[in-house]
């Protein structure tokens, strides 16, 4: 499955009641972060004009923008480092921190950076994440209206109920 770094950014579980949704609420980021979940908070901000959809534009101006910041060195390019401390920035526990964690994540960071480096040359060029991005969209589209509503993100993830 590929997960939303790259579509709307992180992750997220959704419960299916109170207890549930408590329970997830405890969670801290690392869990999210590790589990390759979106959060719907992170669904609210790409949502620009807060209409509960998320257009093909608001993605893309949202990965335009995650591409630039994931790009510390500002040379256009994002190599495995600049992705990986992005993608640790995110959890800023000190839980995520831990060993087994950061091997486990690590893990799926190179997984993921491989899927994302279309030519295989090492680094991510804005092409090929625009184009790893899009085709995201366009799995989590069900319906192919060009927008996701949060029931699509949800259905992706396996977690509709």
């Amino acid at each position: 499955m590929i997960p939303l770094i790259l579509f709307f950014g992180f992750f997220g579980l959704f419960g299916s009641d109170k207890k549930e949704e408590k329970e997830v609420e405890q969670k801290n980021d690392c869990y999210y972060i590790e589990n390759f979940y979106f959060r719907e908070k992170d669904f609210l901000l790409i949502d620009r004009n807060q209409d509960a959809l998320i257009s093909f534009g608001e993605a893309k101006v949202y990965r335009i923008q995650l591409f630039l910041e994931t790009d510390t060195d500002k040379n256009g390019q994002i190599h495995f480092k600049e992705f990986e401390k992005s993608m640790w920035n995110i959890a800023k526990s000190p839980e995520c921190r831990k060993k087994k964690v950061k091997e486990s994540f690590s893990k799926k960071l190179i997984e993921e950076y491989v899927k994302i480096d279309i030519n295989k040359d090492t680094t991510v060029i804005p092409s090929e994440y625009e184009l790893y991005g899009s085709y995201s969209f366009d799995l989590i589209d069900s319906n192919d209206d060009n927008y996701v509503d949060i029931d699509e993100v949800k259905e992706f993830h396996g977690q509709l109920n």
